[in-house]
């Protein structure tokens, strides 16, 4: 088993996942780069991090990462940004990303928020090399996770988070005991591509199906814009919480408020004859009707 020479490249909880698992597991890097642009807590979170396992952390600066790739033998990337030829094609034995879905489907942005939002039964994390493109390139590893009513952005993001961190240890051990990668594996998941989510997708189509709805309000919890829906005045109402509520038909208009209790949860009329338990501000009065 050769001692491998690495360095990570990310900011965000699951790089900080996976930097204390494969620490952990005897694989200590080199050096921590920051991306551009990270929240204060972010910064503030991999640091100390980096810090209670005396791992060097650097800023971004492309000139520097160019030139001390080329002493590593693996470069793993965690919610970094595109990576020019010249710094993933450094490392000896290669330059890895992971990413929060089951590719080649759910590439690109937001994986995580649109599995949920499109009711998808499971997600995953792929660990794939770099190429020129994005989250195109050769799969090394991958490992699904099923997607449960309880998940919530947050929550369903912390068990990839975790989930990579296990696909990174693995990886390595492979690459340590055998000097290479494992061999690229084909998925069998359809391609698919997330774009950048805009404010308007937050807005709630009542004559979707209760399971609809809550799918989209679970994939924007706090502190991210809610989900919302309009009253009859014009003004946004927000959506915070969803509870589906089972076998109950009601043939009342879609986004018609049945029921308020003192707590702040409504009843709403979904399409299909289905209903949602939701916690809205302002709290509407019953009868109100949701566009």
């Amino acid at each position: 088993m050769i001692r491998l020479r690495w360095a990570l490249a990310g900011g965000k909880p699951q790089a900080i996942a996976c930097l204390k698992a494969l620490t952990a597991a005897g694989f200590r890097p080199d050096f921590v780069m920051l991306p551009r642009g990270l929240p204060e807590n972010d910064q503030a979170d991999m640091a100390s991090a980096a810090g209670d396992l005396d791992v060097a952390l650097h800023d971004n600066d492309k000139t520097r990462l160019s030139g001390m790739v080329g002493e590593l033998d693996l470069l793993l990337v965690c919610r970094f940004e595109l990576l020019p030829a010249l710094v993933f094609e450094a490392p000896r034995i290669g330059a890895l990303n992971i990413h929060s879905s089951l590719l080649p489907s759910y590439r690109g942005f937001h994986p995580v928020s649109w599995a949920l939002i499109d009711g998808a039964e499971k997600t995953g994390v792929t660990i794939h090399r770099i190429d020129a493109g994005i989250d195109t390139g050769p799969i090394v590893a991958q490992a699904a996770l099923p997607i449960a009513d309880h998940h919530d952005l947050w929550s369903l993001t912390e068990d990839l988070d975790q989930l990579a961190a296990e696909l990174a240890v693995s990886t390595f051990r492979f690459a340590a005991a055998n000097d290479t990668l494992p061999m690229p594996i084909v998925s069998s998941h359809a391609p698919s591509y997330g774009r950048r989510r805009t404010a308007a997708d937050g807005q709630i189509d009542w004559a979707k199906p209760a399971r609809a709805i809550f799918n989209l309000i679970r994939a924007l919890p706090m502190p991210l814009p809610p989900a919302y829906t309009i009253a009859p005045d014009g003004r946004e109402t927000l959506v915070r919480r969803a509870e589906i509520i089972q076998g109950v038909q009601n043939d009342a208009p879609p986004g018609r408020v049945l029921a308020v209790d003192n707590t702040g949860w409504c009843e709403v009329q979904c399409g299909q004859g289905s209903r949602l338990r939701v916690l809205l501000e302002p709290l509407p009065v019953i009868g109100t009707q949701f566009s």
